[in-house]
Parts: C-alpha cells; sequence; structure tokens
C-alpha cells in the first residue's frame, strides 16, 4: 500500500477556502445575497439560470417608437 501524504501546514494557500471570507460582515452585499435568495426568479422570467426574454426583447420593451 502506497504512503499517503497529507497537505504541508506551512504551505499557504493563494485564496482563502471560500469566496464568503473575502466579504466583511457589514458589506451591504450581504444584504443583496439574502435578498437575491428570497426571490421568486422563475416567476420573473429566469429558467435554469437564464433569463427568458433576449436583450433584443428587452430593448424593445424599453423602446418609446
Amino acid at each position: 500500500m502506497p504512503h499517503l501524504q497529507g497537505i504541508d501546514r506551512n504551505q499557504t494557500l493563494q485564496f482563502p477556502p471560500r469566496l464568503d471570507e473575502y466579504i466583511s460582515v457589514e458589506n451591504p452585499v450581504r444584504f443583496l445575497d439574502v435578498f437575491v435568495d428570497q426571490l421568486d426568479l422563475q416567476a420573473i422570467g429566469f429558467s435554469r439560470g437564464q433569463m427568458l426574454l433576449t436583450m433584443c426583447e428587452l430593448q424593445s420593451m424599453g423602446s418609446t417608437s
């Protein structure tokens, strides 16, 4: 059976294990994260992470012509 080696305890990481560790507790992005999590994304046109309307459709809806 081969010998298993763990990670060197003195090795530094370029990034923290989680992106969340970069964001302070007081940062407003935490509010936005909670707010967006509460939205019913399917009800407002998102499906599987994509918007149902294309950019052209959105632009035509916003035009005054």
